[in-house]
């Protein structure tokens, strides 16, 4: 087996210590890293794979079976909706909303559409489908 420091000793160490791991969730985009390594122990068939962000790693990662979930949390509709409101605040004079709703996507691979899929991919999300 491949030799891995950082991180990756980490796991490889939890999986030792804790036999029964059944899960993994990642709180940021490098769940594709995380899937590469659970693969590598040969343990991707007892762990469940969860993460953020619809990164082409990460889509990759679910359609070759390594990352079991994906939240999405539209980072281009995060975008507009910050620079739109500073577009009323300093150009309108408007009072910016107090809170905003921003929707996620739950993407499992059953949901995950291809490439051309516009409304789940971050770069080509438009905002007439919220």
């Amino acid at each position: 087996m491949q030799n891995i420091s950082g991180g990756d000793n980490f796991l490889e160490q939890s999986y030792r210590e804790h036999a029964d791991i059944r899960g993994i969730f990642v709180v940021n985009d490098a769940v594709h890293r995380i899937a590469n390594f659970v693969s590598l122990l040969g343990r991707k068939g007892q762990t469940i794979l969860i993460g953020y962000d619809l990164i082409d790693q990460n889509r990759k990662a679910m359609q070759s079976g390594k990352v079991d979930c994906l939240i999405s949390q539209r980072p281009n509709f995060q975008g507009y909706t910050a620079v739109y409101q500073l577009y009323r605040k300093g150009m309108l004079s408007q009072t910016p909303d107090r809170a905003i709703s921003v929707p996620i996507d739950i993407v499992l691979p059953e949901n995950l559409l291809d490439e051309d899929s516009f409304y789940l991919l971050p770069n080509t999300y438009k905002q007439d489908h919220c």
